[in-house]
């Protein structure tokens, strides 16, 4: 097969880089080569459309390797990183499993070599070692159980609850399981590059800054008679069809709308057809639902949200308060959280469900939301948009401590008050707000609590 191209060569890149005959229909010819060499193909979810095209199944790593050990197939070629290959060897010995790209790493298995977590175990003699299927095969050698996302939880409350349990390589699942069993596993300290990306700050910020996340009159999957599709995508349609803990969810509830006919493929088909964008949840031959609006309870929420625009201001004429607004205008505050607005005519678009019912109208309302709406440049630490922020709307603040007794959470949920939420104005010198933010850290404390407490009164 290697004609060309030196073995050192093609095993220092992973794979062998033959060129290919003008006119080759690459589909067809690896099709007909599978049928000649009773081969499968086997492609993660993670790799490119093309290669699962050409799939005979595609999953999770799991789902692939339950179905490498049921094929009768001479040889199966993973289409994955190396671990996935290795898993199908453990489970199919008898079978050739080939790779297309040896250097096809993943960062969490990386993260726990073999050697080093030999070490770590020889050092807790007395422990149970559990680990997390993305490891080497290497690393399996010293585990006693191997788990997945999905079981993982079983698995470790079926040891006793004194039992020591060292739970590799990856330490977010770990600390996930520890938290939701009281446990008190020993983590190896592994994790995977992509996943370590993720804060929760910047979950909350993408919930509160996606497109159309303020208006909540268009909640996307809500069911209204003049909204009978679902807000999803086809892509998402067919992967919970395929699916495998989906479908046996459905099964093992006769109730339940995507029941079908109770097998598998009748179970898919329904799943991938109410999921789908195209299709009318009222009309359809798997399962008609019910809109889950009304059209009045439609319009009495919109009723409801349109007098939800001004919150109560409170004790603005507080003789602390009035010099904390003082303050707030003489270090610049103002410029980017404009104090004052006056809104238009407030012809506003009705939707046609509502019928003739009026929705209420605030023409020209002078309004105190301190913003300018526009967005500036703050360089915080973690950022999401490039260290651009929209100026945040400080009316109504300190309503959450009035209502909750809890405070508000402020810049991507990562400043706990109003004084953190100042500072990570002045977070980098770049900060279009350094300057502002500066002058308030050198405030005397009398003074930045007043400041503090006209942000609560707003």
């Amino acid at each position: 097969m290697i004609n060309n191209m030196d073995k050192s060569k093609w095993q220092e890149k992973g794979y062998a880089d033959e060129p290919i005959p003008a006119g080759t229909d690459l589909k067809a010819e690896i099709r007909r080569m599978c049928k000649e060499k009773n081969a499968v193909i086997m492609a993660h979810y993670y790799t490119q459309g093309e290669i699962q095209d050409i799939a005979d199944f595609v999953g999770d790593s799991l789902a692939l390797a339950q179905k490498a050990a049921q094929t009768d197939a001479d040889i199966i070629v993973m289409c994955g990183v190396h671990f996935m290959g290795e898993t199908n060897k453990i489970l199919c010995p008898d079978k050739v499993v080939l790779v297309p790209d040896l250097n096809a790493k993943c960062s969490l298995a990386e993260s726990c070599p073999a050697d080093a977590f030999a070490k770590f175990v020889e050092e807790h003699p007395d422990h149970t070692v559990i680990s997390y299927v993305n490891t080497t095969a290497a690393t399996k050698a010293h585990t006693d159980v191997v788990v997945t996302s999905s079981n993982a939880r079983q698995i470790v409350e079926s040891f006793p609850k004194d039992e020591k349990i060292i739970f590799g390589p990856d330490q977010n699942l770990g600390g996930y399981i520890n938290s939701i069993t009281g446990r008190s596993m020993l983590l190896w300290n592994g994790a995977c590059h992509v996943h370590e990306k993720f804060s929760l700050e910047k979950i909350l910020q993408l919930k509160q800054d996606g497109a159309g996340a303020n208006a909540i009159w268009n909640i996307t999957n809500v069911t209204r008679s003049d909204r009978p599709k679902l807000y999803t995508t086809t892509a998402w349609a067919d992967k919970m069809a395929e699916t495998p803990s989906v479908i046996e969810a459905i099964k093992n509830d006769p109730l339940s709308p995507y029941f079908a006919n109770g097998t598998d493929e009748g179970i898919a088909d329904a799943v991938r057809n109410l999921l789908s964008p195209a299709t009318n949840q009222f009309d359809n031959p798997w399962h008609c639902f019910a809109a889950e609006m009304s059209d009045y309870n439609y319009y009495a929420f919109l009723v409801w949200h349109r007098g939800l625009s001004i919150p109560r201001a409170r004790n603005l004429h507080d003789a602390e308060v009035q010099q904390g607004k003082k303050i707030f205008n003489e270090i610049g505050c103002a410029t980017c959280h404009r104090p004052s607005w006056t809104t238009g005519e407030d012809n506003y678009w009705a939707p046609a469900i509502i019928g003739n019912r009026q929705l209420p109208k605030y023409p020209k309302q002078t309004i105190y939301p301190y913003t300018d709406m526009i967005q500036h440049k703050l360089a915080m630490k973690n950022d999401i948009h490039g260290s651009w922020c929209r100026t945040t709307p400080l009316w109504g603040r300190g309503l959450s401590l009035v209502n909750t007794g809890a405070e508000d959470r402020l810049h991507d949920c990562r400043a706990r008050n109003e004084i953190e939420a100042i500072m990570w104005h002045g977070y980098s010198k770049d900060s279009h707000a350094y300057k502002s933010a500066e002058k308030f850290f050198y405030l005397k404390k009398p003074d930045r609590d007043a400041v503090v407490k006209f942000l609560r009164s707003i």
